[in-house]
């Protein structure tokens, strides 16, 4: 398996991926040394033990042949189980080896603490390229990258510090790890690489020549308008929800700012992986770019409601989704016609960012009222319908001489 890496390159892979995941768990018995042992740890040891017996030998897999059905099966149960467990237990053993150094090094924490996030940005490379590369429908993918490797890396720089104390570190590293903009750009990496070993090109990030330059200003100023009433609308009834805006300025610091930042990995997930992902599974589809963006969008909104397990209410959280859904559908239908990741990058930064800042850095959403939920189907409603004039028609055509995912 070369995926279209030299020899050279492959061999570094695998024997990173061997002597990591071997480290990673010689470190992670070790630290039992320091950190107190009980049945929590005991299965996690148990899970760690599975996954270096059945994950270490995959770089040296042969091809199966056509009858060895049962074997196919099992193979692919591995690497569903590799794909979520290597991805927490590497940043565990981490975790583990940073307590060492620190133990028997007498090394500070602070050098530690950017050393380690700065391991974590590829530490999840050749996991990738021996574990998760071996997912192959476009579903599979999809929920793979969404679900699997989103939420798993999402924990990985916050894991691999789980022994420090904000006082060992320092406050500023303490907030970039807590704010998960370390694991956005891991994710980012893992995931640019990923999509390389399936096939797929980088998304684009200049506007495409073929575009129309007033259908662009349209869409940004739709763009503008959503980040401003999401940001600063400040109406309570029917009469004044679209009109009444207060501009001043909320709160903002670190943290806001880095969570903001997350909307970039957010992007990098959808309106790159899923949505090019989407255009292969649909390419002999008629209306293709129709039903990509609303699928695309559906999907952002039902990624919303993992915030019911934040502690966010219900209300809240089927609003968020029906507003999510709608704001992922413009999004990827800006993206199809700009063929430009940076706007829509900029344009979810700034919804959020100005959001964040009204909530003091609340992410959880408050139960909406009547006229919240008329307000948000009306907008979500506008946005649909601009979503869908962007691909259709001479938009389309427009689409079709500049679109390239492979």
């Amino acid at each position: 398996m070369s995926n279209g890496l030299s020899m050279k390159y492959v061999r570094i892979l695998r024997q990173w991926y061997i002597w990591q995941l071997g480290i990673a768990f010689i470190a992670f018995c070790m630290s039992f040394f320091w950190e107190p042992f009980g049945s929590t740890r005991l299965i996690e040891v148990i899970a760690g033990a599975l996954l270096v017996i059945f994950g270490i030998g995959i770089p040296f897999e042969k091809p199966l042949k056509a009858e060895q059905k049962f074997k196919r099966v099992l193979r692919k149960c591995n690497y569903c189980f590799q794909s979520v467990a290597q991805i927490l237990l590497l940043p565990l053993g981490l975790a583990a080896v940073i307590l060492m150094f620190h133990k028997v090094l007498l090394l500070n924490y602070p050098i530690l603490a950017i050393l380690t996030m700065l391991y974590v940005l590829i530490m999840y490379v050749p996991t990738a390229y021996y574990v998760l590369v071996n997912f192959k429908s476009y579903i599979g993918r999809i929920i793979l990258i969404t679900v699997v490797v989103f939420e798993t890396i999402g924990s990985g720089s916050i894991l691999s510090l789980m022994y420090t104390r904000p006082k060992e570190i320092g406050s500023i590293l303490q907030t970039i790890d807590m704010s998960g903009v370390v694991n956005a750009f891991a994710f980012i990496i893992t995931v640019g690489f990923l999509m390389y070993l399936w096939g797929f090109k980088l998304p684009g990030w200049r506007l495409s020549r073929s575009a129309n330059w007033l259908v662009v200003s349209f869409a940004i100023v739709v763009l503008l308008a959503l980040i401003v009433w999401n940001g600063f609308g400040s109406g309570d009834k029917l009469s004044n929800i679209f009109t009444s805006y207060d501009f001043s300025l909320g709160h903002f610091n670190l943290k806001i700012v880095l969570s903001a930042l997350e909307t970039v990995c957010e992007e990098w997930a959808f309106r790159f992986a899923v949505l090019f992902l989407s255009l292969k599974a649909f390419s002999h589809v008629k209306n293709q770019y129709v039903w990509v963006v609303l699928i695309n969008g559906l999907l952002f909104g039902l990624w919303h409601s993992s915030n019911l397990l934040a502690g966010q209410s219900l209300s809240a959280t089927l609003n968020q989704i029906l507003f999510a859904a709608g704001g992922g559908m413009i999004l990827s239908a800006t993206y199809l016609y700009t063929q430009s990741i940076a706007v829509t990058m900029v344009s979810h930064f700034f919804l959020d960012i100005f959001a964040f800042s009204n909530t003091n850095g609340n992410l959880l959403m408050t139960s909406p009222d009547g006229v919240d939920w008329i307000a948000t189907w009306i907008v979500v409603i506008v946005l649909v319908l601009v979503a869908l004039f962007l691909v259709t028609g001479k938009r389309k055509q427009s689409i079709q001489e500049s679109i390239s995912y492979e």
